[in-house]
């Protein structure tokens, strides 16, 4: 979560996050709270109700232990919650399960293969077109290759990989001539 809105929340709800300066040694909540922008709300509707509990029926504090991303849903781990508050718990991290981890959008969502994400279709296709741009960045750099590679002609593209002897040309300026590339 970017760190501007984990400001806004410890912030709002000091008492639930007190462990947040401790060091890694005393709390988890040290690293922070680790996941997307797009579960923010879930994350501050489910604080106000906990801390309105502790709050208004005398009950314990509240204190979190650790918030992150884990198998594609929220996980909100604290310490001394009643059945209640560990019911809406239990809701804040189920309702993640549907809800974008990065834009919080609740259509078009679904988990992801390998590394489960909980993400939109739109926010997906951002991110395999990043991915695409890193991994295409990482091939030119390892070959040696320019990197408007990808906005060159055909043949001016065999030309370079010809002198970084990646393809052998002799005929293929031929072939290219022929078929008008």
């Amino acid at each position: 979560m970017k760190q501007e809105l984990q400001d806004k929340l410890v912030e709002k709800y000091p008492k639930i996050f007190v462990n947040i300066d401790k060091t890694i040694y005393q709390s988890c909540m040290s690293w922070g709270i680790e996941c997307g922008d797009g579960w923010y709300k879930i994350i501050d509707n489910l604080c106000l109700i906990i801390q309105k509990t502790s709050d208004e029926e005398g009950n314990e504090q509240v204190v979190a232990a650790q918030i992150k991303e884990k198998f594609g849903g929220l996980r909100f781990y604290v310490d001394g919650a009643n059945k209640e508050q560990d019911e809406n718990i239990t809701f804040a991290e189920n309702l993640s399960n549907s809800t974008c981890e990065t834009c919080g959008s609740m259509e078009n969502v679904f988990q992801t293969d390998g590394w489960i994400k909980t993400i939109c279709k739109k926010c997906d296709e951002k991110q395999q077109k990043r991915n695409e741009k890193i991994r295409y960045k990482s091939l030119c750099d390892r070959v040696g290759r320019s990197e408007d590679y990808a906005n060159m002609t055909i043949k001016d593209q065999w030309r370079e990989d010809e002198n970084l002897g990646i393809l052998d040309w002799d005929g293929t300026e031929k072939w290219l001539d022929e078929h008008g590339k």
